[in-house]
């Protein structure tokens, strides 16, 4: 609903207040809202994004497809979805306004060690897997064994599983792969085999 002049008092050179709508009858606000929705700016129909909002989206915030846009009414940013991992959502604002999971949260709260050296003859291995709570200083802590004792593995987790590649051990070098649930203590089990046998092997997550 356009406003016409007529309707409308005071100057473009008025300090203060710029003027008042005359007209009786109109629900102006209601009429000012439409505008914006028509142009882009206000929710429902029309809109041209694919959520709007007063508020930026969150981490949460789950939209349908890589590339949903979504507009901040109240401060006018505009965000684009880049991954929609489900509960851990990134956005990205045309302030650069970055909405992404807590990089804390995907590393997780505790820190492990596996296997290793008694003596420095090579001829001692350790089967031991030890764990700290990161946000709390003290002593490490036994957290269960690997399937073999051994050192110089490769390591790699997705925040949930751990997994332990290869070693070497008793002059020999293994292809053995074991895992934990990094949440609950206990042994290692058996992941599978590598494809050859090798030590001091690099690893690292898609996650």
């Amino acid at each position: 609903m356009a406003i016409h002049a007529n309707n409308v008092t005071g100057s473009s050179t008025s300090t203060g207040s710029f003027g008042h709508i005359l007209k009786g009858g109109v629900n102006w606000r209601a009429a000012v809202s439409e505008s914006l929705s028509n142009v882009g700016f206000g929710s429902g129909g029309g809109s041209g994004f694919d959520y709007t909002s007063g508020s930026s989206p969150v981490v949460s915030t789950n939209p349908s497809s890589i590339g949903a846009t979504w507009i901040n009414t109240t401060s006018g940013e505009i965000f684009v979805a880049t991954d929609i991992t489900t509960g851990e959502n990134n956005w990205l604002g045309t302030a650069g306004t970055e909405v992404v999971p807590d990089s804390a949260a995907y590393f997780g709260s505790r820190g492990l060690w596996i296997g290793g050296l008694y003596a420095s003859s090579y001829t001692s291995y350790s089967n031991t897997i030890d764990y700290v709570t990161i946000a709390t200083t003290g002593n490490a802590i036994d957290f269960g064994d690997l399937t073999v004792s051994r050192f110089g593995v490769g390591a790699c987790s997705d925040g949930t599983k751990g997994v332990w590649a290869g070693g070497t051990r008793n002059a020999s070098v293994d292809n053995i792969l074991d895992y934990i649930t990094i949440a609950t203590t206990g042994n290692a089990s058996d992941f599978g085999d590598l494809t050859v046998s090798r030590w001091g092997a690099a690893g690292c997550s898609g996650n």
